[in-house]
């Protein structure tokens, strides 16, 4: 079982937030719901982890962009491939632990 490290949720919430991000341009509003609360749950994990502390502005902005991207008038212009650049090199980091 992958221990579930700062990058291994970070993985995750990559995913999750992908997923907020298509079903929000796809208008599927309990998707969003849902996935959203599965990142919230995540995004706690990760600020709780120890080698995090440091990052804790970040991940708050992390928080703010999260909410955002589901919004009707989003403060951020984030786009998709963005949010792939940003979790990708966490995913890449898993993927090679667990190759080892």
């Amino acid at each position: 079982m992958t221990p579930r490290t700062s990058s291994f949720l970070m993985a995750n919430l990559g995913s999750e937030v992908t997923g907020i991000f298509l079903a929000s341009h796809e208008k599927k509003g309990g998707q969003v719901a849902q996935l959203q609360t599965r990142a919230k749950k995540i995004l706690d994990e990760i600020i709780s982890l120890p080698d995090m502390a440091t990052r804790k502005n970040e991940m708050a902005l992390l928080e703010q962009v999260i909410r955002d991207i589901a919004s009707p008038d989003p403060l951020y212009q984030v786009d998709k491939e963005s949010l792939e650049e940003y979790f990708s090199p966490f995913a890449i980091r898993v993927l090679s632990q667990n190759s080892q």
